[in-house]
């Protein structure tokens, strides 16, 4: 976000555009980004078309370790449904924000590979 702010100061002349069209996501997370937003489900299109065995939690927390209490279990919940870790992902608004989070989860025995 810094250097989006950023952009105007550096680039006076400059331009900014936004993009409709997220070309990495499945459809299903695209339309959660819009509604957790406040957008119109139309306002971000998906340009993929094919559709996963998404299942999309959002639960509140009272603290961090209840955070990452919920998480665990959730993670262990999917896994007795097949899904492997690798199928699976968190979304963090920070770097700090995962690493603290994976340091949680590793502590409560969830291997969570790096990235």
């Amino acid at each position: 976000p810094a250097n989006v702010e950023q952009f105007k100061a550096d680039f006076p002349s400059g331009s900014r555009k936004d993009l409709a069209v997220n070309y990495r996501s499945l459809p299903e997370l695209v339309a959660l980004f819009g509604v957790v937003i406040g957008e119109k489900p139309t306002t971000w299109l998906p340009s993929r078309n094919e559709r996963g065995k998404a299942s999309i939690t959002l639960a509140i927390a009272d603290d961090d370790e209840a955070q990452a209490d919920g998480i665990a279990e959730d993670i262990r919940w999917f896994l007795t449904q097949e899904y492997q870790l690798s199928d699976q992902v968190i979304l963090c608004r920070t770097r700090r924000q995962a690493q603290q989070l994976r340091a949680q989860l590793v502590a409560r025995g969830i291997k969570i590979a790096s990235g």
